[in-house]
């Protein structure tokens, strides 16, 4: 779902699995990055659950450190926000036991 929103997948870990979404703003120099209880690769479409949303400074090709809110451009910040609730608004709604459910060592 997060593709529709123009983010693409990040990096697969160990296991072939990936678990965050990024989008970059090249101009604004930030990666926003949405985690997630993760897929494997290829990608399946199973039940997961979302982790938190994030900013990255950009330098360059490469990604720094966590940027402070404070340091997120305003409308960056909200539409990143909006983006995060109209994936959530995709699935299935909350589950109290997601954690039981994911699978996925959260």
């Amino acid at each position: 779902m997060a593709t529709k929103f123009g983010y693409q997948r990040g990096r697969a870990e160990d296991g072939g699995w990936f678990h965050t979404y990024d989008k970059s703003f090249r101009d604004a120099g930030v990666m926003v990055v949405i985690e997630f209880t993760g897929s494997p690769l290829p990608e399946e479409n199973q039940p997961s659950a979302l982790i938190s949303l994030s900013f990255r400074k950009l330098r360059g090709t490469t990604t720094g450190g966590l940027m402070a809110l404070s340091d997120v451009p305003p409308v960056l910040l909200a539409e990143s926000w909006r983006d995060l609730h109209d994936i959530a608004d995709k699935g299935t709604g909350l589950d109290p036991e997601w954690k039981k459910k994911a699978n996925h060592g959260y």
